[in-house]
């Protein structure tokens, strides 16, 4: 069994829990060591080239790849943070990608650099979904973005949507400080943090209308999770949530820079089509493990290939 040490930041992992699966996900196949810094400098590059790993997984993290002198070395670069540079590009020719957005392996390819694609989807348990209690708009502040600009996108009557709620999250900004909008039949509640994940969930569970709530995702676990319990998502038109949404198919595509009233549909169909669009999803992306496992071998091995997208 390959050896790997799987580098990441230390918030990622116990903060925000994103980067969480990936270790799992690749103990089913390889050694894992778990290695976590606060950012790139409190990363140890001699002691990693004195270490017999077969291969070395950074997880967003980005350091100076020139420093390793492990030639096995894979990168799994997030949307929202990265972007290609000629010094990027110049820096990662002989390092090995995986990437969790659809174009960013695409540009990764276009620049000559091994990548990997694979697009996560969680596990939907669909007898678990109902609309019975579902009445609520959903809206987590991440960024400076005004909600009550944003939620101008419904009608201002939100009973003929079957809405009495409108939450809205945040741990970070004040929502107090924003304007309010004017919205009938609909009762505005404010939070700012959930005990356990329960709440979180029963809160999904009673939510028509989740609000992705940035406008790039690394990959998009808040509105991934609101997806699998069976919310219909409005996103801004940027990746990742561009890859999983199409507008008016399977949820709402807009732009938050310049938000307009959105024509609503008939919710159970757009529920429908989000419901198999993630057990679809699901399915490619259990088919896809394995082959990325096979990928990471040949990365062990020293040999690292391009997988193409059909």
């Amino acid at each position: 069994m390959a050896k790997l040490l799987y580098v990441t930041y230390e918030w990622n992992f116990t903060k925000t829990c994103s980067s969480v699966f990936f270790p799992e996900l690749l103990k089913k196949y390889f050694d894992v060591e778990l290695c976590m810094i606060k950012d790139d400098s409190n990363l140890d590059a001699d002691k990693i080239n004195n270490s017999d790993y077969d291969s070395v997984v950074f997880f967003q993290c980005e350091p100076d790849f020139s420093k390793f002198t492990c030639k096995n070395i894979i990168f799994v670069p997030m949307y929202d943070t990265f972007c290609f540079t000629p010094a990027r590009i110049k820096a990662l020719k002989n390092i090995n990608l995986i990437n969790f957005s659809k174009r960013l392996h695409k540009e990764s390819l276009r620049y000559g650099i091994q990548s990997f694609y694979i697009q996560y989807y969680p596990e939907i348990k669909t007898d678990s979904i109902t609309n019975e209690n579902r009445n609520r708009v959903f809206f987590w502040q991440r960024q400076k973005w005004n909600p009550y600009s944003l939620l101008n996108v419904f009608p201002e009557d939100l009973s003929s949507l079957g809405i009495k709620y409108i939450n809205l999250h945040s741990n970070e900004y004040k929502i107090e400080n924003c304007r309010e909008g004017n919205f009938k039949n609909a009762q505005i509640q404010k939070s700012s943090w959930f005990k356990n994940k329960e709440d979180l969930n029963k809160l999904l569970s009673e939510t028509k209308y989740y609000y992705a709530p940035r406008d790039k995702e690394g990959i998009g676990f808040s509105f991934l999770d609101a997806l699998e319990k069976g919310c219909v998502i409005i996103c801004h038109k940027e990746g990742t949530m561009n890859e999983y949404i199409q507008n008016k198919k399977n949820g709402y595509i807009i732009n938050f820079c310049r938000p307009g009233k959105i024509k609503f549909t008939d919710f159970d169909k757009i529920q429908k089509a989000s419901i198999e669009s993630v057990i679809e999803g699901r399915k490619r992306y259990e088919q896809a493990v394995p082959l990325m496992a096979e990928f990471i071998e040949r990365v062990c091995r020293g040999g690292g290939a391009q997988f193409k997208i059909n």
